[in-house]
C-alpha cells in the first residue's frame, strides 16, 4: 500500500540504489508486465526508535508475479545476517519464503531494546546473554486478504554462550541460591508450524557458572498437548 511504502521511505537514513526497468504494454497500451531489477548497497533503515538496520546490501528482481531479493547481507544491534534471500510470489495469494544465516550476540541492554518489539516474550525478560550462530528458513502463506493461511519456521544452529535468570518455580526445586542457568556449546533445533511446535537442545549447562554438565531436551507442543523429554546430568541437592 502507498502509505506503508511511504513509512518505509521515511525511515531510510542512508543507501544507494542502482536499477533498471522494462515495461511491456498490450495492444491497448495498458500495462501487461514489467521487470524491475538492480542492487542496493549500504542501506540504513530505522525499524524502531532504538533499532537500526545498517550496512545492508542485496540485489533484487521483480515482475508482476514474483519479487526476489538475493545475496542479503547486513546487521542490526546484536545481529548480523548473511547469505540471505527473500521471495514473494503472487500467483495464488501471497507466499513469502526466506533463507539466511545469522550471528547473534545479545546482552541485557539489547534484550531490553528487543523487548519493546516483543513485549509478551517471557524468554526475553529472563535472558541476560545470548551468543550463537543459526541457519533460518521461513515460509508464510497469506490469502488475498493478507490473513495467514499456514506457516513454517525452522531454525538450526549452535548456542555458544547463554545465560538465563531462573524463575521462582525452578528455584523452589533447586534452592534459593541458584540464580542463573548457563548454556555452552548447545545445538539448537526449532520447528514451528500451524500443527505443532518442536524444540530440541543438546549440549552443556551449568547453574551459577559452576561445573558444566551434559543435557538434551526435546519438547513437542500441539494444540492440546505437550510431550517433553529431558536427559541430563545433575550433581546438586534436590528439594522435594
Amino acid at each position: 500500500k502507498p502509505s506503508n511504502f511511504k513509512s518505509i521511505l521515511v525511515n531510510v537514513t542512508n543507501g544507494k540504489i542502482v536499477s533498471e526497468a522494462e515495461i511491456y504494454l498490450n495492444e491497448n497500451n495498458q500495462l501487461q508486465n514489467f521487470i524491475f531489477k538492480g542492487n542496493v548497497s549500504n542501506l540504513s533503515l530505522r525499524i524502531k526508535d532504538e533499532i537500526l538496520l545498517k550496512r545492508t546490501n542485496f540485489s533484487f528482481f521483480a515482475d508482476n508475479s514474483d519479487v526476489l531479493f538475493k545475496n542479503i547481507f547486513g546487521e542490526a544491534q546484536g545481529l548480523k545476517f548473511k547469505n540471505g534471500d527473500i521471495k514473494l510470489s503472487f500467483l495464488s495469494g501471497i507466499l513469502l519464503s526466506s533463507n539466511f544465516s545469522s550471528d547473534l550476540k545479545f546482552n541485557q541492554k539489547l534484550v531490553k531494546v528487543y523487548s519493546k518489539i516483543f513485549p509478551k516474550s517471557e524468554y526475553l525478560k529472563n535472558l541476560n546473554v545470548l551468543e550463537g550462530t543459526f541457519n533460518n528458513n521461513i515460509s508464510i502463506n497469506f490469502d488475498k486478504t493478507y490473513k495467514v493461511k499456514d506457516y513454517s519456521l525452522n531454525f538450526t544452529g549452535k548456542i555458544k554462550n547463554a545465560n538465563f535468570k531462573l524463575t521462582k518455580n525452578i528455584n523452589l526445586f533447586l534452592g534459593e541460591n541458584d540464580k542463573n542457568l548457563n548454556l555452552k556449546n548447545t545445538d539448537v533445533k526449532l520447528n514451528f508450524d500451524t500443527k505443532k511446535n518442536e524444540l530440541g537442545l543438546s549440549g552443556q549447562y551449568s547453574i551459577n557458572n559452576e561445573k558444566n554438565l551434559q543435557f538434551s531436551l526435546n519438547n513437542v507442543t500441539k494444540r492440546n498437548s505437550s510431550n517433553l523429554k529431558i536427559d541430563f546430568e545433575f550433581d546438586k541437592k534436590v528439594n522435594f
